[in-house]
């Protein structure tokens, strides 16, 4: 997800939720487009714990959640 993306979920977190264990263990890395200035950030989870961090973004970021993938890595 875009790192906007990522800052905005994480913020809305508690520091006890699982969706804040699993955004702090997320991986930041260039952009897929060659932009050395933009970054996202991979979550580096099992899918029932995306699923978690996605269900969080559609409740409080519904344009975040269309921008995330589901499977970054099978690109």
């Amino acid at each position: 997800m875009p790192l906007a993306d990522y800052n905005a979920l994480l913020s809305k977190c508690a520091v006890t939720d699982r969706e804040y264990e699993i955004l702090k263990n997320g991986l930041v890395t260039p952009y897929g487009d060659g932009n050395d200035l933009t970054q996202t950030v991979v979550a580096l989870c099992a899918e029932p714990d995306a699923k978690l961090v996605y269900e969080l973004a559609r409740r409080i970021r519904p344009d975040a959640a269309q921008r995330m993938r589901r499977y970054p890595a099978a690109d």
